[in-house]
């Protein structure tokens, strides 16, 4: 499966994000939480998964999870969080 990476080019005032892929063209807008939306302007290559990686992680910006499914796959590190990540930082 192609892999195409995305690259956000601009913020807009009303807080949406541009998302370009330079490989095919597509253009998103993306709105995060807790306004959560998504808007493809431009399709680009529609066979090619769309990511981006932001420290060192792979973040899928070409879809929105449905809640229950999104707190289901965010239970492990929001029980990081609460209960095991101050063990962690430094002073």
């Amino acid at each position: 499966m192609k892999e195409h990476i995305m690259q956000c080019v601009h913020v807009r005032e009303d807080g949406y994000e541009e998302w370009l892929c330079p490989e095919c063209g597509r253009l998103l807008l993306i709105h995060w939480p807790p306004r959560s939306d998504r808007q493809v302007k431009i399709e680009g290559d529609t066979t090619a998964v769309h990511t981006n990686r932001i420290a060192g992680m792979r973040i899928y910006v070409d879809s929105i999870l449905p809640k229950a499914k999104a707190r289901e796959l965010l239970a492990p590190w929001k029980h990081f969080i609460n209960n095991e990540l101050e063990g962690f930082l430094v002073e």
